[in-house]
């Protein structure tokens, strides 16, 4: 697959300037509030959104965050303190090829055109996903995605899942005509939406990924949720899919529980993975990349790697 590999920002938000470069299989954002974790991921949507692309539900990726913000993606507040005297430019390399993207006040242009050249970036940036905590309540995942999910029988997975997650006893999930989401137990069935938060946000957040392929799934605090013995097997259950399906994960997280479950599953699936520590200082974005290892050595000498600054 065309894997994203770095980010470079300049001007965007409250980064004024920062790179965070090799990024691995599964790799969690972590830091203090305001330090940028968010901003990498509405980035890395910016420059994905000028192929014209939607993620798998049909949204625009530029808007989701703009959605939360209040406020407009490309207007006033994106620039960094609000000041459009200089223009936002975001560069990300995906398997190899740099894509750009300046943004001057009232206008977005593209510096390079690999979709040209490269037909798959193509079909990267259309199907690039992302899934907040307020997606657990968005019925329109079901709605629009279970055609495909039944065609390639990925419910069969997915009942799966629910069971191994929380400990159900699901046979089947249904899609009605009045696009009333069914779990059928063995004697009785009940909606979706009456079960509990983390039973539903993380059958949406799987529904999400079973609809990709080759591509980038942003999750933005998966664990918000889910309780903490749930936790280390949602994530499994995440990472093996993954695996399954080619597919690489971006997490922005402030728990140390999110961490430590992801980098568990992420070995379980043989997948490399990243946590990269992010430190704003008057718009300086600095990152640390750190592996397994040094996470699991820094815990163990009693180091808080949410708070590594503190450390420096």
């Amino acid at each position: 697959m065309a894997r994203l590999k770095s980010i470079k920002i300049q001007r965007f938000r409250g980064i004024r300037e920062g790179v965070i470069r090799d990024f691995a299989d599964v790799n969690l954002l972590i830091g203090r509030n305001n330090s940028g974790k968010s901003t990498v991921a509405e980035a890395i949507s910016l420059v994905c959104s000028q192929f014209g692309g939607g993620d798998p539900i049909g949204r625009q990726l530029h808007g989701l965050w703009a959605e939360i913000r209040r406020t407009s993606p490309f207007g006033q507040e994106a620039f960094y303190k609000q000041d459009q005297t200089q223009p936002i430019h975001i560069t990300v390399d995906i398997g190899g090829v740099t894509v750009s993207l300046d943004m001057p006040p009232q206008a977005i242009k593209s510096t390079e055109t690999p979709v040209i050249r490269k037909p798959w970036l193509t079909e990267f940036a259309n199907h690039v996903a992302v899934f907040r905590p307020i997606d657990g309540f968005d019925q329109q995942i079901e709605n629009k995605l279970w055609p495909q999910i039944l065609t390639k029988r990925a419910d069969k997975s997915l009942v799966r899942a629910l069971n191994e997650v929380f400990g159900l006893k699901v046979e089947q999930l249904q899609l009605l005509p009045n696009n009333r989401f069914l779990v059928l137990f063995t004697d009785f069935s009940i909606p979706l939406d009456v079960q509990g938060d983390g039973a539903r946000a993380a059958l949406r957040c799987l529904m999400m990924l079973s609809s990709l392929q080759g591509t980038l799934f942003i999750l933005e605090e998966p664990e918000s949720h889910q309780h903490p013995g749930s936790l280390d097997r949602f994530a499994a259950a995440i990472c093996r899919q993954a695996k399954e399906q080619d597919v690489q994960l971006l997490i922005c997280t402030q728990s140390i529980e999110c961490v430590r479950a992801f980098l568990k599953a992420s070995k379980e699936a043989t997948s490399e993975a990243a946590v990269f520590h992010l430190k704003l200082d008057d718009g300086l974005l600095d990152a640390t990349r750190l592996t397994p290892d040094a996470v699991e050595t820094l815990q163990a000498t009693g180091v808080d790697v949410r708070l590594l600054e503190l450390y420096a």
